[in-house]
């Protein structure tokens, strides 16, 4: 028999003569012989493994979505404040508006949860940057200040110092090169500035890049062209380039004095966003930041048209969607800066 082949070869048998009971002999062998021929040719079955053996289990191909980062560019008017949490629960306040938006600021935190602040970093000491962390300060438990160690004389920077004092808080003063980790997954590094030996306290600010996988953010206070332009100095030519970012906080509300040309190309910003107050006695912001903005391609947002906008990534997208107002949210991906 052929491997494989059940198929009899064909030919004579034997020939048998036989009584009667030799017949009904050979009648029972022929039947045996068939069955026998039927066994050995039918084809083998795996066997059920034993019930006591567990059956190995898939091997995930995959991995799974990761936790996102939000940053939340909340709506304070004419001024700046961002919210940040991390996909370890990380709570991050950056700036907090003018003293009249403290408590719709600590209202906006405290309705997403937000029971402590982490992080709280002043960029630099103007009151519509810090007038509204004066609130948060009273109301929330801050473990650490970042800030770059400039004062300005004041109702809202003296409450703020003293706050900080009497709350026994950890005041971190930023310089350039310093970097912070949050959690497993996101860093952030202080670009600006170097010292404050310039008693410009705008172009003091510190600047920070916050990265998360592909996606990084920069914040850059209200710093003006001068800064942008020793920033773009101090970190051309650097490998893997510094100053790319897919979202840019737009500089010091949209001023024609910031958010200069060659500053945005290293940039090279996808989506910029603008935290100002809607018909502010300023005009921010100004038509040629704009302009020079629009020149990039990148995607502009304004907190005085959408109101608070909240950027949410898993490191290798983002969506955009706007809490103060019903929206369709978009997903967008973010490649690697080159």
């Amino acid at each position: 028999m052929k491997s494989g082949n059940c198929k009899r070869e064909p030919g004579p048998g034997p020939q048998l003569r036989a009584t009667a009971s030799g017949q009904g002999r050979l009648l029972v062998l022929a039947a045996l012989f068939s069955l026998w021929l039927l066994a050995a040719c039918a084809p083998s079955q795996p066997a059920d493994p034993p019930s006591d053996v567990p059956m190995p289990e898939a091997t995930p191909t995959a991995a799974g979505p990761r936790e996102p980062l939000t940053v939340t560019f909340v709506d304070v008017g004419q001024g700046d404040a961002a919210w940040l949490r991390t996909p370890d629960g990380y709570n991050i306040v950056i700036d907090g508006g003018p003293v009249q938006a403290g408590s719709s600021l600590l209202q906006y935190l405290q309705d997403n949860g937000v029971s402590s602040v982490d992080l709280m970093v002043l960029t630099h000491p103007h009151d519509d940057h810090s007038g509204g962390l004066d609130t948060i300060l009273r109301n929330v438990p801050v473990k650490e200040v970042l800030e770059n160690g400039q004062r300005n004389p004041g109702p809202a920077d003296d409450v703020f110092v003293s706050l900080r004092e009497s709350n026994d808080i950890t005041d971190t003063i930023g310089r350039a090169g310093q970097t912070l980790n949050w959690g497993c997954c996101v860093s952030a590094t202080l670009l600006h500035p170097a010292d404050i030996s310039d008693p410009d306290i705008n172009g003091n600010s510190l600047v920070l890049k916050v990265s998360y996988g592909a996606m990084d953010f920069l914040f850059t206070g209200d710093i003006g062209k001068a800064a942008e332009e020793s920033l773009v100095a101090s970190l051309a030519g650097s490998d893997p380039p510094v100053m790319p970012a897919e979202v840019l906080k737009v500089a010091h509300h949209g001023s024609n004095g910031s958010s200069e040309s060659g500053f945005l190309e290293a940039v090279q910003p996808r989506v910029a966003v603008i935290s100002v107050g809607a018909h502010n006695r300023y005009r921010h912001p100004g038509a040629a930041a704009l302009t020079r903005l629009s020149a990039t391609g990148a995607d502009i947002y304004r907190t005085d048209q959408s109101g608070s906008i909240a950027v949410t990534t898993d490191g290798a997208t983002y969506t955009l969607a706007f809490p103060d107002a019903p929206a369709t949210p978009t997903t967008t991906p973010a490649p690697a800066n080159p």
